[in-house]
């Protein structure tokens, strides 16, 4: 019975701990994350490795071949669909894209960035 108490615990603290080490959070002045030729600088970062989603707040910038930009206020970039969430960028450059495709609104303060197929939607 003690051995059966003692398995029973330590089972439910792995799940519990599973869900603190699943989600980083790192409040540094500076993060940079390089992955696949893209280069993330932010004031924040949370990263949670079970979505795979990695957001970036405060003074977001990316550097990439396709696209530049500085001074968002997030980005938000999904590590398994390949696409950047990229809300209201300063200083905006793009280098080389396949496709730019602008939706029917005048707003651009979010924008997507597909790494797959290499588009821009505003």
């Amino acid at each position: 019975m003690k051995n059966f108490a003692r398995i029973l615990t330590t089972f439910i603290l792995l799940l519990i701990a599973q869900n603190f080490y699943s989600q980083a959070n790192n409040n540094n002045k500076t993060v940079e994350l390089e992955n696949q030729n893209l280069k993330f600088k932010a004031d924040n970062i949370l990263e949670n490795k079970t979505t795979g989603i990695i957001t970036f707040f405060g003074n977001a910038a990316l550097m990439s071949d396709s696209i530049n930009f500085e001074g968002a206020e997030k980005i938000i970039f999904n590590t398994q669909t390949k696409k950047i969430e990229i809300l209201k960028p300063k200083n905006f450059k793009i280098f080389h894209l396949n496709y730019l495709i602008k939706e029917k609104s005048d707003n651009y303060n979010l924008m997507i960035y597909d790494m797959k197929e290499n588009t821009l939607t505003l």
